[in-house]
């Protein structure tokens, strides 16, 4: 967790009769930007402004780092045929006091146990009391349904037999298949 800059928050709500808001000298310790040590313990920023008629003002602002909660995911791709769907809520389970969520291009997922379109999808786990989230990517492939292609084969003679295999072909390679009386 890193220092936040606090100084334009400040200007923006000070007043002062001597200088103009824009022109008021304000510093913050420790400086924006420098890494807080203990994320979990809280902190303070001090915050002084000085106007040109050489008046200062110090106050100090409270600051709290929250923990950022850790999402395990169980599975990470996620593969069926079309036209079928997967659930995806199946990858990861929330503890208690967090809700997880899940996303795909940035939208919500309206029902993410009725998955029917590839690509990488977004689930996210969030702390319901501090709003901090932690969030990992699961990739989604959609297998097309292969195109069978079953011509009449040739005429035989009772009692010959016909292969059936030969009446079959497929675009897709290493498929099996079933014949059934019927």
């Amino acid at each position: 967790f890193q220092v936040p800059d606090v100084v334009e928050d400040v200007r923006s709500l000070a007043t002062d009769d001597c200088t103009e808001n824009s022109a008021l000298k304000i510093t913050q310790v420790p400086a924006a930007g420098n890494a807080i040590a203990d994320p979990a313990a809280p902190g303070s920023i001090t915050v002084t402004v000085k106007d040109a008629c050489g008046n200062t003002e110090t106050t100090t602002v409270a600051i709290e780092a929250y923990t950022k909660p850790t999402l395990t995911l169980t599975k990470t791709t996620f593969t069926i045929c079309e036209p079928g769907t997967l659930d995806i809520t199946t990858a990861a389970t929330a503890p208690a006091g967090h809700t997880l969520s899940y996303w795909k291009d940035g939208v919500a997922v309206a029902d993410a146990t009725k998955i029917s379109a590839a690509g990488t999808y977004t689930i996210r786990l969030t702390d319901d009391a501090t709003g901090c989230y932690d969030e990992k990517p699961v990739t989604v492939t959609i297998n097309p349904r292969p195109t069978v292609t079953v011509t009449d084969p040739a005429a035989v003679c009772f009692g010959k037999t016909v292969d059936l295999n030969t009446a079959i072909t497929s675009e897709k390679t290493g498929l099996t298949f079933q014949f059934f009386n019927g």
